[in-house]
This record gives structure tokens, C-alpha cells and sequence, in this order.
């Protein structure tokens, strides 16, 4: 079983000797050390590579021969597999060219670069290549996610992701884009996590993740849209991330602008509509109330059929209760036109500050439901004013007849209702008189 990890750690024991170009370690030491023992028991384990030859003290020994605890003089050679099981590699160039699983966004499992000394299981390790690798794997796995789909080809190293232009299903016009990682692209700095959040694992995060992922691929088939060779497209893709992702931002934007103006106009037509319901329903609910003026106005032909004063005199009586009733009826619908009005200027004063930022046609839209709500205001108000006042007319309408009609009677009516109250008046006078007060 191949063990990286007993690899570097015989590998740091031996303080990082060169390897030649074929891999290949060649070392001579000339003290005993219990370190170079145990490093040779490491390597061996490792299964990494395999001795070419051991000499201690100038005789060769077996390959699988356990080391002398006492020695003055060691050599041996030490060769690494070359074959794709062993991920270790030279420097991160070497990495990147035989490793071809990383044009699919994906790093070995396990890895040591020697040049580097980097160990990929030591989690505390940062190197600057390495980190700008990772991201462009992880970038390469979030294209791959997004693309609309991959052409794979039998060819391990064909793997190209392509971009549909969303406008041009019919025509199937497309961008490919066939990563391929060189160790030029790893002087670029690029931040995977801006499109990481598009994954489609982060579905039920995002309800606009959807139309969010069709925005990048619309940007994307913008952005690449002339260039022909499908590995350039990856480099200027990485090249110019920054200016890619500032377009993608604008798209969204402009999009998510747009579907807001669209709420608030929705927001808008709902407070239009419900503010009118409720004004609507004001109109309504006098609508039977006002019936009662023509009514009560014709209730003042029974004071002129009436036979007597007091039956006339009732008759005014119910007309002018009627008429008070009616009043206080349209004064609560008057109250109640107040709150309906105090609401509606709520609902509209957010929208009204930001009619400036709105698009032109949502600014004429809030314009025509202001001006239309506040005629049929206007409307409302002078009629419930007017109707406070026709409320009153059969009241002094009846009451002006019955006056007229029974002129004499009231007229002795009252001058007896006045006669009773200044014969009061007298005898009060006179008790008061009669009663002596003590000096």
C-alpha cells in the first residue's frame, strides 16, 4: 500500500535532498546517524519508489535487508515510481501536467510537492500557488455546475463545458469553454466564492437561484462571445475575472431592479385597488341612507293633512329625529372617509420618495393612481358635505310648513307658555316677599 505520509516524513528526516530530474536520490553520508536508518525504513514502506542500491561501507547489500545499527560510511540510490498512483511530484508544474484530473476541477486526494514541501493532508500548510490552484479547480468545478451541460469525450483530457446562448436556442449558438489549468494562470487572483452561491446544491436557499444561474450564463456567453479557441476562453475568462464579475453584477442588478420595480408596482395597483374598495364602500353604505331625504322630504305633505296642531306637530317631531339620525350617520362615514384618506397618503409617501429612482413608466403608473384616488376623494367629500346639508332639508322644510299652517295656535300657544311662566314668575315674587328676614 503506497504511504505518502511515511514518503515525507522520511523525506524531512532526510532534510530535503535534491532529486534529480528522473526523481531519482542519490546520498552518501559519512557519520552513522539512527535517522538515516529509520528514513530508509520509511522509504521502504512508503512503496513510493524503490532502491536501486545500498552500500555500507563499501559493499552492497540487499535491497530488502535490514540495515546495521553500526556503520561509517552509507550510500544509496533511490528512485520515485513514475506511474500516476504516486502523487508526488516535483514542483507544482509537474502537478499540473501530469495530474489531468485538474482541467476537471479536481486536486489528487492526496499530494506532496517536493520543491514546495507541501503536503496536501497537513491542513495548516498555506502556500500561495497552491491556494490560487485550489481556486481554479473550484472555479472549474462551479463552470462545470452552471454549464449547460459537458462535452466529454472518450479522450480523458477532452472535457469542455458549454454555455448556450439563451436568446439563440433555435440557432444553438454556443460558447465552449475547455478548461485547462498552466502554471501562468496561477499569477492570477481570482475569488470562486462570488458564483459559489449559484450552485444548484443551494436550490432551496435562493428562490431567484434559477433565474440567478440563467444570468451568469447569459454574462458568460457575453463575455466570451468572438473569441475562438476553446482554452483561450478559459484564460481570458481567468484573466479578466475581475471586469467578468463586475458584469455579472450589472446584469443582476439590472434584474433584480427590474423585479422590484415590478413588486412595487404590483404593491401599487393593490393599495389602488383596495384604497377605491373602501372608498367604494363608503358610497355604498350611504347610498340606502340618503334614500331617506326624498322620503322624509314627502313625509311633509302629512303635516299639511294633518287635523290638528298636535298631530302636525309629531309629524315634525319623527322628520326632524329622521333627519338628526341621518346626520350623525353621515358624520361617522365622514370619520371613517378621514382613516381611509390617512392611510392611502402611508401606503403612497414610501413610493412617492422613491418615484425618482423609479423607471419611467412605474413613475406615470404612481402618478395616474394618485391623481385618480385623489379625485374620487375630492368627489367623496364634497358629496358627504352636501349630503350633511340635504339631510336637513325635510326637517326645516316640515317644520317651516307646520309653522305657517298652525301660525295662531302656536302663537297662543306660546303666549299662554309665556303667560304660565310670568304667573310663576309673580307668585314666586310674592312668597319671597312675605317672608321677613331676622335684622
Amino acid at each position: 500500500m503506497i504511504s505518502i505520509s511515511d514518503f515525507v516524513k522520511a523525506y524531512r528526516s532526510l532534510e530535503r535532498p535534491h532529486f534529480a530530474s528522473d526523481l531519482k536520490l542519490e546520498l552518501t553520508y559519512d557519520k552513522f546517524d539512527s535517522k538515516i536508518c529509520e528514513a530508509i525504513k520509511l522509504l521502504r514502506s512508503s512503496n513510493t519508489g524503490r532502491f536501486e542500491e545500498i552500500l555500507i561501507d563499501g559493499d552492497e547489500i540487499k535491497l530488502d535487508a535490514s540495515i546495521p545499527d553500526d556503520w561509517t560510511k552509507l550510500e544509496f540510490s533511490f528512485k520515485l515510481q513514475s506511474s500516476g498512483d504516486v502523487h508526488i511530484y516535483q514542483n507544482v508544474s509537474q502537478l499540473i501536467n501530469k495530474a489531468k484530473i485538474i482541467n476537471r476541477g479536481i486536486l489528487p486526494e492526496i499530494f506532496f510537492v517536493i520543491d514546495e514541501n507541501y503536503f496536501s493532508s497537513e491542513k495548516t500548510c498555506s502556500n500561495k500557488k497552491i491556494d490560487s490552484l485550489r481556486n481554479l479547480c473550484q472555479l472549474i468545478l462551479c463552470l462545470a455546475d452552471l454549464a449547460h451541460y459537458h462535452d466529454q469525450k472518450s479522450n480523458s483530457e477532452s472535457y469542455k463545458l458549454v454555455f448556450i446562448k439563451e436568446e439563440s436556442i433555435q440557432s444553438t449558438k454556443t460558447v465552449i469553454i475547455e478548461p485547462h489549468i498552466t502554471e501562468a494562470l496561477l499569477t492570477f487572483e481570482i475569488e470562486p466564492a462570488t458564483i459559489q452561491g449559484l450552485m444548484e446544491k443551494n436550490i432551496d436557499k435562493n428562490p431567484q437561484l434559477l433565474k440567478e444561474r440563467s444570468i451568469f450564463r447569459t454574462s458568460v456567453t457575453e463575455f466570451l462571445d468572438g473569441t475562438v479557441d476553446t482554452k483561450e476562453k478559459f484564460y481570458l475568462l481567468v484573466q479578466a475575472w475581475g471586469n467578468f464579475i463586475s458584469l455579472f453584477q450589472n446584469n443582476l442588478d439590472t434584474y433584480l431592479s427590474g423585479f422590484s420595480f415590478h413588486k412595487a408596482k404590483q404593491e401599487v395597483a393593490n393599495a389602488e385597488l383596495t384604497i377605491a374598495e373602501q372608498l367604494s364602500k363608503i358610497v355604498s353604505d350611504i347610498s340606502g341612507k340618503v334614500l331617506s331625504i326624498p322620503i322624509s322630504l314627502a313625509a311633509t305633505i302629512a303635516v299639511v293633512k294633518a287635523d290638528t296642531c298636535f298631530e302636525s306637530s309629531v309629524v315634525v317631531l319623527g322628520v326632524l329625529m329622521a333627519s338628526g339620525i341621518l346626520a350623525e350617520t353621515l358624520s361617522a362615514q365622514k370619520l371613517q372617509f378621514e382613516r381611509i384618506k390617512h392611510s392611502r397618503s402611508i401606503i403612497f409617501s414610501s413610493h412617492e420618495k422613491k418615484s425618482a429612482q423609479y423607471p419611467k413608466d412605474l413613475q406615470v403608473f404612481l402618478s395616474s393612481a394618485i391623481s385618480g384616488l385623489d379625485k374620487n376623494e375630492r368627489k367623496l367629500k364634497n358629496s358627504l358635505r352636501s349630503l350633511r346639508l340635504l339631510c336637513w332639508l325635510p326637517a326645516i322644510t316640515a317644520a317651516t310648513t307646520h309653522a305657517y299652517l298652525y301660525k295662531a295656535e302656536l302663537v297662543l300657544s306660546w303666549t299662554s307658555i309665556i303667560a304660565y311662566f310670568i304667573k310663576i314668575q309673580d307668585k314666586l315674587m310674592q312668597m319671597l316677599s312675605s317672608i321677613h328676614l331676622p335684622c
